[in-house]
C-alpha cells in the first residue's frame, strides 16, 4: 500500500499527472477513506486543466476531514477555477472559519466577490488580508485592481504604486503601474518610459495592446519604436524573447481531409506556435475519433454554429474572442488546410516584426499548388481574392467589431482588414510565399455566398457609422481617406438604388467584392508608405 502511496507522489512530484492520477485511483480503491488519495487526484486534475473533474475529489477529501485547512483550500480554489464564484466565495469563508490568520484565504474570497462585480466585499476581504500581512503586494494590488475595474483608475494607481514599493517583482502592479503612466503621458514625454522600461528588460507588451485598446496607437508605434532603435545595432529586428509569452493562432478543422490538415496544423507548431481549432462538439467528436492524432492539438468547444448557411461554421467572433482572451501577446487566425513555408516564422517575426509590434495587422494571401502523382508541386499561383492568414497583437485583434460572419464562409477575411482600414490601424501585406494551398473545388451555393455577402454590408455599414462618431479614427492622418471615400461612394451607390438588402443581386455583390478589395489593398500600400 506505501509503495502506491510513494509511486503516486514520486509521479505527481516529476509532473506526471496522468500517472499520478492513475496510482491515486489504486490508492483509492484500496482505502476509500483516504484523505491525501482524494486531494491529490484532485490536484492531478486541476494541474491537467481539469477543473471541474478536481472539483468532485477536492470535495471528497474537505468531506472527509472538513476541519483540514488545506483540503478545503483546495476545493475553494477549485469551484472559482470552475468560475461557481459564489460558491468558492462560501467556501473561502470556511477557510477563515478554520484558520483565520491566513491571508490566502482572504484574497481568495476578494478574487471571487471581484468576480462577482461585489466591489465593497472585495474591497473588504483584502483590506482584511492586508491587516494580516500588512506586506502582502498581491492583497495590495487587488484593490487596485477592483477600482481599475469599477473605472475609478487615479485610486486604482495609488494601490499598484504602492504595492511595488513593497514588492518590485509584482507582474500584475507593474503592468498596471506603467499602463497608467504611459497611457497618461504626453507622447513627448515617452522617450523616458523606453528608457524605463529598457533599462528594467521590461517591454511589456500588455502596455502597447492597452494603448492600442483606448485608441493611441500613434503612441503605441512610438513607444514599440523606440525600443527597437535602443537595442545594438546587431540585435534582430525582433528579438526571439519579444514573444517570450507565446504566439496563437486560431482555427478551425474540418471533419473531412484530416490527414492533409494534421500535416499543414503540425508544419505551424513546428515553427513555434500554438495552435488552437474551435469545433462544435459534434464535429470535435468526429474529428478526434476518426484521427488521434489530433488529440496534440488544442480543440475548445464552440457553443454556437451557423447551421443557416448549410454546414455547421464558427462565426469569427468566436476565435477573435478565444484568442484575445488567451493571455498570449501576439495572435493569428489561418485556415485549416495552409501549409507554411519553411521559413513563415521567420518572415512573419523578424522582417514584419516591427510591423506587428507597432500595432498594425499582418496578413497574406494563400499561394494555391497542385500536387502531381510524384509529389511534386506545379502550377504555383497567388490567390488574388481573399486572405489566409492573418497576424497581429492581442490588443489590435481586439478592436475588430462584432458581426455575424462566418469562418470559412465568403466574406470574413475580408472583415479583418476592412476594420483596420475604417479604424486607421496600419495593416501590411506579406508579399512572400508563406502558405500553400491545394487547390478543390469551391461547394458555396449562390445562396450563401449572397447571405453571407449581406451580412457583411450591413456589418461594415454600422462599423462605418460609428467610426464617424469615435475617435479612433485619426482625422489628422489621411491614410485612409482614399479607402474610406471607395466604400462611402459604392455604399450612395447601392442606397440610391435599394435599401432593402433582400434587393441586392449577386452582381451587386461582385462589384462590392472588387471594390472592398481595392479599398484593402490602397490601404495596405498607403500604410507601406507611411511606415517609410
Amino acid at each position: 500500500m506505501n509503495s502506491v502511496t510513494e509511486m503516486a507522489r514520486k509521479a505527481l512530484n516529476e509532473a506526471n499527472h496522468e500517472r499520478a492520477a492513475e496510482l491515486y485511483k489504486v490508492k483509492i480503491s484500496m482505502e476509500p477513506a483516504s484523505l491525501e488519495a482524494w486531494n491529490n487526484l484532485g490536484i492531478c486534475y486541476a494541474l491537467s486543466g481539469k477543473p471541474r473533474r478536481a472539483l468532485t475529489h477536492f470535495k471528497v477529501s474537505r468531506n472527509l476531514r472538513r476541519i483540514d485547512a488545506s483540503a478545503s483550500l483546495n476545493y475553494a480554489k477549485a469551484l472559482f477555477e470552475s468560475e461557481f464564484y459564489e460558491l468558492s466565495a462560501a467556501a473561502f469563508k470556511e477557510c477563515m472559519r478554520i484558520s483565520s490568520d491566513n491571508p490566502i484565504f482572504y484574497i481568495g474570497a476578494a478574487l471571487s466577490y471581484s468576480k462577482m462585480g461585489e466591489i465593497d466585499a472585495a474591497i473588504a476581504c483584502y483590506r482584511l488580508a492586508i491587516d494580516l500581512d500588512p506586506a502582502n503586494s498581491s492583497a495590495i494590488s487587488g484593490i487596485g485592481t477592483v477600482f481599475e475595474s469599477a473605472g475609478l483608475v487615479d485610486q486604482a494607481f495609488i494601490f499598484f504604486k504602492r504595492a511595488l514599493a513593497v514588492d518590485k517583482s509584482n507582474h500584475e502592479a507593474m503592468v498596471a503601474y506603467m499602463k497608467h503612466r504611459v497611457r497618461e503621458s504626453d507622447a513627448d514625454d515617452l522617450d523616458t518610459h523606453i528608457l524605463e522600461i529598457s533599462e528594467n528588460k521590461f517591454l511589456n507588451l500588455e502596455i502597447i495592446s492597452d494603448l492600442i485598446k483606448h485608441n493611441q496607437v500613434k503612441k503605441a508605434g512610438k513607444l514599440i519604436r523606440g525600443y527597437f532603435t535602443s537595442q545594438a545595432k546587431n540585435t534582430p529586428i525582433v528579438p526571439r524573447g519579444l514573444y517570450k509569452n507565446g504566439f496563437i493562432l486560431a482555427t478551425s478543422v474540418a471533419p473531412k481531409n484530416l490527414d492533409h490538415q494534421y500535416s499543414c496544423l503540425k508544419g505551424w507548431m513546428k515553427q513555434g506556435f500554438e495552435v488552437v481549432s474551435i469545433n462544435t462538439r459534434e464535429e470535435l467528436a468526429k474529428i478526434v475519433s476518426a484521427d488521434r492524432r489530433f488529440n496534440r492539438i488544442n480543440f475548445v468547444e464552440a457553443h454556437r454554429s451557423a447551421d443557416h448557411i448549410g454546414k455547421p461554421l464558427i462565426y469569427i467572433d468566436d476565435l477573435i474572442s478565444h484568442i484575445t482572451t488567451s493571455h498570449k501577446d501576439w495572435v493569428g487566425i489561418i485556415n485549416s488546410d495552409i501549409m507554411p513555408s519553411d521559413d513563415a516564422s521567420k518572415v512573419i517575426l523578424e522582417k514584419h516584426g516591427e510591423s506587428l509590434g507597432s500595432g498594425s495587422m499582418v496578413y497574406s494571401r494563400r499561394t494555391d499548388i497542385n500536387i502531381l502523382s510524384n509529389g511534386q508541386i506545379s502550377d504555383k499561383s497567388k490567390f488574388s481574392y481573399g486572405f489566409d492568414m492573418f497576424f497581429s497583437m492581442a490588443g489590435s485583434m481586439m478592436t475588430i467589431g462584432r458581426s455575424h460572419l462566418v469562418f470559412g464562409a465568403p466574406w470574413w477575411d475580408y472583415w479583418l482588414p476592412i476594420n483596420c482600414c475604417v479604424n486607421g490601424i496600419h495593416t501590411f501585406e506579406i508579399m512572400e510565399e508563406i502558405g500553400f494551398h491545394v487547390r478543390h473545388d469551391m461547394n458555396w451555393s449562390e445562396e450563401a455566398y449572397k447571405a453571407c455577402g449581406i451580412e457583411f454590408l450591413n456589418a461594415l455599414r454600422k462599423l462605418m457609422e460609428r467610426s464617424r462618431n469615435t475617435s479612433i479614427n485619426d482625422s489628422n492622418s489621411p491614410r485612409n481617406v482614399e479607402s474610406m471615400k471607395l466604400l462611402n461612394n459604392l455604399f450612395s451607390a447601392l442606397n440610391e438604388r435599394t435599401t432593402d438588402p433582400e434587393d441586392i443581386t449577386l452582381d451587386d455583390l461582385q462589384i462590392f467584392n472588387i471594390v472592398t478589395l481595392g479599398a484593402i489593398d490602397l490601404y495596405a500600400r498607403k500604410s507601406s508608405f507611411d511606415a517609410e
